[in-house]
């Protein structure tokens, strides 16, 4: 699958960043998110009203302090099913709050573990692969 960077919602700059359209599946609902792939970041990390709108129950489970963009946000983590296309896996995704973004991040161990990316700055295209391992 290959796709074009797109501007981020909400960001200062028009600058295109490579993005994916992510579903994330919970007991109430499938949603539709975009998301920035983000090579630096070791996690996935959402927007926690994300959490709550697919009915994902944070309650009794550990809060982190985490920095993110400037931010000081806290950040809560579960296992969510994530679905690109036709493949799904189930990552690690941290539930923050405030969140201050009209997009999510995609980062190591939550996306890129599982898929084979390449990213084409010159050209403004991102191909994901799922990896067969």
């Amino acid at each position: 699958m290959q796709v074009a960077f797109k501007s981020l919602p909400g960001s200062p700059s028009d600058v295109p960043r490579p993005t994916v359209s992510i579903n994330a599946d919970g007991p109430l609902v499938r949603l539709n998110l975009l998301a920035l792939v983000d090579t630096g970041a070791l996690f996935n990390r959402f927007g926690r009203w994300i959490a709550d709108e697919i009915g994902i129950d944070l309650s009794g489970l550990p809060v982190e302090r985490i920095g993110l963009g400037g931010y000081a946000l806290e950040s809560v983590t579960t296992t969510v099913a994530l679905t690109i296309g036709d493949f799904t896996w189930e990552a690690p995704v941290g539930f923050c709050d405030p969140w201050p973004f009209a997009y999510q991040v995609v980062g190591q161990e939550g996306f890129f573990r599982w898929f084979t990316v390449t990213i084409d700055a010159s050209d403004q295209t991102l191909a994901i692969e799922p990896n067969d391992r």
